[in-house]
């Protein structure tokens, strides 16, 4: 995904180290292997060695923590077969809460997960912050029709309808 790469371009000098850093970004202890990727969102923070930090809670006071069973499905069954179901707290900050504060305490460069309201997933999509122009954008890879490339969008104006976002940080 595009966090993977950005983080692991982010932590590399040369195209070898680009190499190791994103099997290190992409997968649980750089093990290569479908069943060791980080297949969530959370996955960052929760499965060593971390990737970054859920900063979520120091973001904003309007945080909401909420238990999940990622990868349960609502029929019981698993969305990635074989991984096993994975009970996790997700701090989110509902999209009604993301105001000029939250905007404000953004970096540049933090990761941002779309929250998601299904129990067996914690975040639906994927970007990064990005200050530019005394601007803050919601930078990600669309897969709209229209784009199906990398896209920078006003913050607000792609979280305004969302259900609410979930903050990493590297470490």
């Amino acid at each position: 995904t595009l966090a993977d790469y950005v983080e692991a371009l982010a932590r590399s000098d040369n195209q070898k180290s680009f190499l190791h850093n994103l099997a290190r970004t992409r997968y649980a202890a750089g093990k290569v292997a479908y069943l060791s990727r980080r297949h969530f969102f959370s996955d960052w923070f929760a499965a060593a060695p971390r990737n970054a930090r859920d900063v979520t809670p120091d973001i904003s006071p309007d945080y909401v923590v909420v238990d999940k069973q990622l990868n349960h499905k609502p029929d019981g069954g698993e969305y990635i077969p074989g991984l096993g179901i994975h009970p996790r707290k997700i701090n989110y900050i509902p999209g009604r809460a993301i105001n000029q504060q939250v905007m404000n305490h953004l970096k540049n460069g933090d990761y941002i997960g779309v929250y998601s309201p299904l129990d067996g997933l914690d975040v639906s999509h994927v970007g990064i912050v990005v200050r530019h122009d005394e601007q803050v954008w919601f930078r990600n890879a669309s897969s709209l029709a229209a784009n199906r490339k990398v896209v920078d969008t006003p913050f607000m104006e792609y979280m305004h309808s969302r259900p609410g976002i979930v903050v990493l940080r590297a470490e």
